[in-house]
């Protein structure tokens, strides 16, 4: 081999041994080179990770706010909407209560309306079933209550008497035979007014009301007294007689004397003495004894025998006790008093029950069988009206006459 050979075989060899040496560190390197790589790799992951779970964390925080918000907003929306339900509810309910009660009030009205129908018509029919009878019958009732108002207010027989006797008349002018019950009850009542002894309620009432209307110019027992008294009255003599000192004092005594006599009074003991009265006194003293014959005339109406004898005789007393009893009016009001109070006006009259129990009766018998007719009437018009309402409207056949 050549030189150059030689030098290019080395060259080769050294070249390789190179490559070798290279190849030989660089095989040593490589474990390292890729424990450092993959450690970047994993920092560069962790990295991404981290970043990545941050992101994710912000975007569900920035998630969760929205939420929060927009729960907020349906809470509020959710709570305006139940108010909002509540009220209609409400007015609703209310509405309902509203038509409930316009309901029941229609309806109420609705059934007065047809109670007022029904009375009408009842009213009618009884008006159009009275005659000319039952017109008679309430002229009876009305002359039968107004006897047993005069018996019993006015204890006036004649007059109740009279008034049983045109209610009778009128019941025999009818001539029917159901009110033959309410003429023997007529009758009743008629015999037990009449076996009664009359007292002239009327008559007694106005001889009290004369003595009344008197007391108030009845003497007083103090005038009489005064009449009684000494009265000496001597006149003054004339200026001309005597002469203007006697005179002056003829006339101061004149005046003294008269000024003594009112307050001096002298009567005599022969009579028992009496109270006096003094002035303010009488006119109490005769409204009293008004009151007294007030007090015997409404006991005389009510027939109250013992307040009308004490009335009268505390009257009696009080016209001996304090009025001159000597006087001509005093002597004739008490022999008017004497005789009042001797009068015994306790008789009770009887009442008209059995007539009025009569006529009640009737007239209900009268009434029931009117309503019973009544009733009939109107029960068969409804009938007759119900079947117009069911028979269904007849239609008429039409003819066609054709031509021959």
């Amino acid at each position: 081999m050549s030189k150059q050979q030689t030098t290019n075989k080395d060259a080769i060899e050294d070249a390789t041994i190179l490559e070798e040496q290279s190849f030989t560190s660089d095989t040593a390197n490589a474990p390292r080179n890729k424990a450092a790589i993959l450690a970047v790799v994993l920092a560069t992951i962790a990295l991404l990770l981290a970043a990545s779970t941050a992101w994710m964390q912000w975007q569900q925080q920035k998630m969760f706010q929205k939420l929060s918000y927009d729960s907020k907003a349906v809470s509020q929306t959710l709570f305006v909407l139940n108010n909002r339900l509540e009220k209609a509810e409400e007015a609703r309910a209310q509405n309902q209560k509203n038509q409930q009660q316009v309901a029941t009030l229609s309806r109420k009205k609705i059934t007065t309306i047809n109670q007022q129908v029904d009375s009408n018509s009842r009213r009618l029919m009884l008006v159009a079933n009275t005659t000319s009878d039952d017109w008679q019958m309430a002229e009876v009732e009305y002359l039968l209550r107004l006897a047993s108002q005069r018996l019993l207010i006015a204890k006036d027989d004649r007059t109740a008497l009279n008034l049983l006797a045109s209610a009778d008349t009128i019941i025999v002018s009818l001539a029917d035979p159901s009110w033959f019950d309410l003429r023997t009850a007529i009758a009743a009542d008629r015999l037990a007014i009449a076996s009664v002894d009359n007292i002239d309620v009327d008559g007694l009432f106005l001889r009290l009301a004369a003595i009344s209307a008197n007391i108030e110019s009845l003497p007083l027992l103090r005038d009489r007294l005064q009449r009684r008294a000494v009265n000496v009255i001597e006149e003054p003599l004339e200026p001309n007689d005597l002469s203007p000192v006697l005179a002056s004092l003829q006339q101061i005594v004149w005046q003294t004397w008269q000024e003594l006599k009112t307050l001096v009074v002298v009567h005599s003991n022969a009579e028992p003495v009496k109270p006096l009265l003094p002035p303010e006194q009488r006119y109490y003293l005769r409204s009293n004894l008004r009151l007294l014959i007030n007090q015997a005339q409404l006991a005389l109406i009510d027939s109250r025998q013992p307040s009308y004898h004490q009335s009268l005789t505390q009257a009696v007393q009080w016209l001996n006790d304090y009025f001159q009893t000597d006087a001509a009016s005093i002597e004739t009001i008490l022999i008017e008093l004497d005789q009042l109070v001797k009068i015994d006006i306790s008789q009770p009259l009887p009442g008209l029950e059995q007539s009025l129990m009569a006529l009640k009766t009737a007239k209900k018998n009268r009434q029931l069988a009117a309503s019973l007719a009544t009733e009939s009437q109107l029960g068969q018009t409804e009938s007759r009206r119900k079947d117009q309402e069911k028979k269904p409207t007849a239609i008429k056949p039409q003819v066609i006459i054709g031509e021959q």
